[in-house]
């Protein structure tokens, strides 16, 4: 099966999915969903000063579980109307919106080496070109600390 990326327009299938998102936020799929994620999460990162970056980090749900333990979180994800719930949903939590911005792969360039504790990546890996993730993974290499933790998940739903 060819990634997403490579076969469909990535940007206009994720914009569709944010028009929808909203709707089921709400719903016992997204529920589990983060109660997965957060399973799949070292306790170690939920700590005072961890550095997390969050690649494609959508609406920045995940985004308290950090904040509030005194960690540090930023991330960026390529749907600027993701972004915009995010940054919507950061707000209105407290939370300042300039955490999230719209950015591609290439953005992971711009981290400095061995800066972070953790990068999560869930369900992005689907969206990128095989030159995307080979980056994605060549950055993550480079900016994770020894002895920190990437994590990636991936799923996708099926197309007909």
């Amino acid at each position: 099966m060819e990634k997403l990326g490579q076969n469909l327009d990535s940007k206009e299938y994720l914009t569709d999915e944010a028009n929808q998102y909203s709707d089921a936020l709400e719903n016992d799929y997204h529920k589990h969903r983060l109660e997965v994620i957060r399973s799949l999460i070292p306790a170690e990162l939920f700590k005072p000063k961890q550095q997390i970056f969050d690649f494609g980090c959508g609406d920045a749900v995940l985004f308290p579980w950090f904040l509030e333990t005194g960690g540090k979180i930023e991330g960026i994800d390529i749907s600027p109307e993701m972004i915009e719930f995010g940054q919507q949903r950061l707000t209105n939590w407290g939370l300042d919106s300039s955490l999230i911005q719209v950015a591609d792969v290439n953005y992971l360039k711009n981290i400095p080496s061995a800066s972070l504790d953790g990068l999560l990546s869930f369900n992005v890996l689907a969206y990128l070109t095989d030159e995307e993730e080979l980056t994605s993974y060549q950055e993550a290499s480079r900016i994770v600390k020894s002895g920190g933790y990437l994590i990636v998940t991936h799923s996708l739903k099926q197309f007909i």
